[in-house]
């Protein structure tokens, strides 16, 4: 029997565009962020950040680095946290510059929602939420982490 050749693959241009520009993608709801951690959780938990009530333990800013470099900072950061027990962290991104007049920021801002809902910091996340203006704005996010993890100490 000869053997069949399969054709060579390619990719439908619409997907293809989907894939590079998260601009793009559909939307998981109506009104709500395609992200899962914004999809829940508690806002009273972004006011209690705001005003202090839940004390920001760590701050990590990722100003000035390459992609390659934030997500490094970003897996050892969030890992270090979550083995010492911490509750809240602030990660700063900055706005960044879009590149399009539609874009919603930059790069670090955009490769941080992706990179937070891929282990193995996504085992790790209860909950992310924009900062107020005072902790950054638009160029910031709350992270809350979970407060149990296997093989972790017991959280605060």
């Amino acid at each position: 029997p000869e053997a069949q050749i399969d054709p060579p693959f390619t990719p439908d241009p619409q997907s293809r565009a989907m894939v590079r520009n998260p601009a793009t993608r559909p939307a998981a709801g109506k009104g709500k962020s395609a992200h899962f951690v914004f999809g829940g959780g508690d806002p009273r938990l972004d006011r209690a950040a705001a005003t202090r009530r839940i004390e920001i333990e760590r701050m990590l800013d990722l100003h000035g680095m390459t992609q390659v470099q934030a997500h490094r900072a970003l897996v050892q950061f969030m890992a270090a946290a979550a083995n010492d027990g911490v509750r809240l962290v602030l990660v700063v991104t900055g706005k960044g510059r879009p590149s399009a007049p539609d874009a919603r920021g930059g790069v670090l801002r955009s490769r941080f929602l992706d990179w937070i809902e891929e282990p193995p910091l996504k085992g790790e996340i209860a909950r992310v939420a924009p900062a107020k203006q005072k902790d950054g704005g638009a160029g910031a996010f709350y992270v809350f982490l979970k407060r149990n993890s296997a093989g972790g100490p017991p959280r605060r």
